[in-house]
């Protein structure tokens, strides 16, 4: 017993004292109470909680834990961006699993890399197959692989071979020894080996092709004289000569339904160019669309266009024209190919509609809806709709029922599918008398139909909802407007229903003494708010200036009257003041004392109320009133619509005077003072100040420039205007506090000012501080110019006779977009551009670049693609 004792005592002593040197008898389990460093030391610490390189032999993390330092600590999941995983399951480094979602149609998971889209078809290992006995691995594909734990004195990559077990000590891989800098992997010892989610840049983990490593690839093939980089960014060219080059093959087909040619009438004969169908392709992995329009001329239905390479879904759909052709194509837009692939010429393709015919009747509560007088006036008048949704491809229609219908009888054709089903008021319901419900009523959720589809029986089943409203116990205030206008609307009562989508208004009107109300609605809960009509302030009514939540679940089951909805509100009021003193007034308040100068926003979010309580002129304190629910309110100042005029010194944002402002009672006194500070400078482009023309000196207030600023953390957004009197381009502005993105964008009167400003907008400053008055500021643009051509399959782009008459016509545009700054130009290529040259002046980044058709492309009998076309996906500018 005593020896047990003293061996107790110098093991405690051990794990508290001083750091011990073990490296002569080995730091291990037997001769360490703590944790055994890098360098072999024993360091005081958990025994059972020691892990890492040197203290592998005091046990490993347990869940939800990681070895930081040699230490177990709290474990942070990755997700699978982080990872770099685009699918399947991948480790999420803290012994858990991600699951990353699956591949878009077409594609596979493991095609282009474990855990990344491709297309193809990825066969995935077991553990047996990749030689594993012990651990976590990937399985190649989409899985993550369990391969089991090693027994007796062996251990997982003991023996040398990661995810083998066998004799020895495993020393777990490091990242760098594996030339990894981010995700997760096996650590060859049975572990999960976490590598950092901070990739830079455009660099995704595993972007570039290799697995756990940063890098991008570049989508399409980087211009002549470029070269895709580690970060998938075309760099190294001649910004001076960048050739647009758009490499396309011919596709070609015809269009049919149910197996036969569509329907042509005598409307084609007169108007041969009148457009019977489309046929649409959508590359959504390049983000590329396109279209191709079949016209009255083409008995065959043919089409033809040019396409780059890429994978398509393409769809069919009626022409602007079809109605008036008599063509009977489907009324959705038909998904024939979901996934065409175009890597060359393809032509001959057969794009097929199929279609059944789907009718039915519609009733309410049992019978025929109601029909008035009207319909026997106007017969085509439509009395119903009947919308189909089919959401998995969609598919969208609607089925219109005419006066003349008695029955109430629909009839449409559509494509295979399963579809949603409601019936709603025609546009002429009101006046043909029909009782059909205020609602888009659900009459199936979930109609299949696999062939024709007859005999629908659509009822809709209604009760009677009514009641009154009041405000504070009390029927609310109506004046003499009502005696003249008995019809006008005092008073809405809005009902919603969340979980099918239905919303109904019942109109109250002048006439109601009572305030009541009475509708029919479906079975449901409903959300209930009472809000002011549209004549509420000349009938002098006294309800909230607010959607009123007056019952948040109303259940309607069977008839519900009776209903009592009271507003509750208390009086809300104070003063607005800036920087402590009284705003400004002009003396165009003593002529126009009824001219707002300013207004107090009021937004309460748990509920959705949003109020607005105005300021006059005549009030020289600028003093506010209004009534509100309790709550609690987020209140702004806002400048008035005749701020300007009345030459009122308030900021010109939507000031935040309190974030949260609680109203359960009258609340009085309140001041509302906004603090603000000068913010001025100059601009400038390139280090000198921007041009201006002749027309500055006819027009000198006329704008050049603009300075926008925007502080993201409280919404305040403001522009300052550079007028042409302006030679220094210098601006001035008031601004709350806060931190701003600071942009400068070409005036509404630029082009004619001559100004040489860029034509987009410039980041000029993505983080200015605003703590005190900020002048002196320089807003620099810096300007780089590109030049270049758009070509074809390699060959100059056509052009027709048309551009010899109109050489300013519009051939083509060039779109520069740079995300990471926000900003983004197009540059119009005319008829009179030779080898059709553009040139444009963009500030240094990385563009995205698109080549689209310009407005006048097709009478200049231009070649190009339809479409905006990738042609870059980031081009180095500097």
């Amino acid at each position: 017993m005593k020896t047990a004792l003293t061996l107790l005592a110098a093991l405690a002593a051990l794990s508290s004292c001083a750091p011990t040197d073990m490296t002569g008898g080995g730091c291990n389990a037997e001769n360490c109470g703590g944790c055994c460093d890098a360098s072999g030391v024993c360091q005081p610490g958990d025994q059972a909680a020691a892990c890492g390189p040197a203290g592998g032999t005091c046990g490993a993390c347990g869940t939800g834990q990681a070895c930081v330092a040699n230490t177990c600590a709290a474990c942070t999941p990755k997700t699978c961006a982080q990872v770099g995983a685009a699918c399947g399951q991948v480790a999420d480094g803290c012994g858990g699993v991600l699951e990353c979602g699956d591949c878009a149609a077409g594609k596979s998971c493991g095609i282009g890399g474990p855990n990344q889209c491709g297309t193809g078809t990825c066969t995935p290992k077991d553990c047996s197959a990749l030689g594993a006995t012990c651990g976590q691995l990937s399985d190649g594909c989409s899985k993550l692989l369990s391969c089991g734990t090693c027994t007796g004195a062996t251990t997982c990559g003991g023996g040398g071979t990661p995810n083998v077990c066998g004799n020895g000590t495993c020393t777990p891989k490091t990242c760098a020894g594996l030339g990894k800098n981010c995700g997760v992997l096996s650590d060859g010892c049975g572990h999960m080996l976490s590598c950092g989610d901070q990739c830079q840049g455009f660099a995704t983990c595993g972007g570039g092709g290799e697995a756990n490593v940063c890098g991008a690839l570049c989508a399409v093939s980087c211009p002549s004289g470029y070269a895709c980089n580690a970060m998938g960014v075309c760099a190294g060219g001649n910004q001076a000569a960048l050739v647009l080059d758009e490499q396309g093959f011919e596709v070609a087909g015809n269009v049919s339904i149910n197996g036969a040619l569509p329907r042509r009438g005598a409307y084609c004969a007169t108007y041969p160019n009148a457009e019977m169908a489309v046929v649409s392709f959508t590359d959504a992995l390049r983000g590329y669309t396109a279209s191709v329009s079949i016209p009255c001329s083409s008995s065959t239905f043919a089409f033809s266009t040019l396409l780059p390479k890429g994978t398509y879904d393409v769809r069919v759909e009626r022409g602007n024209n079809a109605t008036q052709a008599e063509v009977n194509l489907l009324a959705v837009r038909y998904q024939v190919r979901d996934a065409l692939p175009v890597a060359g010429p393809t032509t001959g393709l057969q794009l097929d509609e199929q279609g059944f015919e789907v009718a039915g009747n519609v009733s309410i509560n049992g019978a025929a809806p109601a029909r008035g007088a009207y319909c026997a006036t106007y017969p085509n008048a439509e009395t119903a709709q009947v919308h189909f949704t089919e959401k998995t491809k969609g598919y969208s229609t609607t089925a219109s029922i005419p006066c003349s219908s008695g029955t109430y009888a629909f009839s449409t054709t559509l494509p295979p599918g399963t579809y949603e089903v409601r019936v709603e008021r025609g546009n002429n319901a009101t006046q043909a008398g029909t009782n059909l419900l205020p609602v888009s009523y659900q009459a199936r959720d979930a109609l299949p139909v696999t062939g024709p589809t007859t005999g629908l029986q659509l009822d809709e089943q209604g009760f009677e909802v009514g009641g009154n409203v009041s405000i504070n116990g009390a029927a609310p205030a109506r004046g003499a407007y009502c005696a003249t206008y008995p019809n006008a609307e005092t008073a809405e009562v809005r009902f919603t229903e969340k979980t099918k989508g239905y919303s109904a208004v019942a109109s109250i009107p002048c006439s109601s003494g009572t305030y009541a109300f009475s509708t029919t609605l479906p079975p449901g809960t409903y959300e209930v708010r009472v809000e002011r009509g549209n004549n509420a302030t000349q009938a002098g009514t006294n309800l909230l200036p607010v959607a009123f939540v007056a019952r948040d679940a109303l259940p309607v089951t069977g008839p519900t009257t009776g209903l009592q909805l009271d507003e509750q509100g208390f009086e809300v009021a104070g003063n607005v003041s800036i920087n402590g003193a009284a705003p400004a007034r002009g003396a165009y308040c003593a002529t126009y004392p009824n001219a707002e100068t300013a207004e107090v926003r009021f937004t309460e979010k748990t509920k959705g109320y949003s109020a607005v309580a105005s300021i006059p002129c005549s009030s020289g304190t600028y003093a506010f009133s209004t009534t509100l629910p309790p709550g609690t309110y987020e209140v702004r100042v806002e400048r008035g619509n005749n701020a300007t005029q009345a030459g009122t010194n308030l900021l010109p944002v939507s000031y935040q005077a309190r974030d949260a402002l609680p109203v359960t009672g009258p609340t009085t006194g309140l001041q509302l003072d906004e603090q603000g500070f000068e913010v001025a400078g100059n601009v400038s482009i390139n280090g000198a100040a921007p041009a201006r023309g002749a027309y500055c000196a006819t027009y000198p207030n006329a704008e050049t420039a603009e300075v926008r600023f925007t502080e993201k953390t409280k919404g305040y957004s403001a522009i300052a205007s550079i007028p042409c009197s302006s030679g220094t381009y210098a601006f001035s502005t008031m601004l709350p506090p806060g931190t701003y993105e600071v942009r400068v964008e070409r005036g509404n009167n630029a082009t004619q000012a001559g100004t040489n400003l860029m034509d987009l907008s410039y980041l000029a400053r993505p983080a200015l501080p605003i703590t005190g008055p900020t002048t002196g500021l320089q807003l620099d643009e810096q300007s780089r110019e590109v030049r270049g051509t758009i070509t074809v399959n390699g060959a100059p782009v056509t052009k027709g006779a048309y551009c010899s008459t109109y050489p300013n016509a519009s051939v083509a545009e060039v779109e520069f977009t740079e995300r990471q700054q926000g900003f983004g130009t197009t540059v119009n290529v005319p008829c009179a551009a030779q080898n059709l040259a553009f040139t444009a002046s963009l500030p240094p980044g990385v563009y995205e670049v698109r080549v689209q058709r310009g407005a006048n492309a097709t009478q200049a009998e231009a070649n190009l693609m339809p479409g905006s076309l990738l042609m870059v996906q980031r081009l180095e500018v500097k």
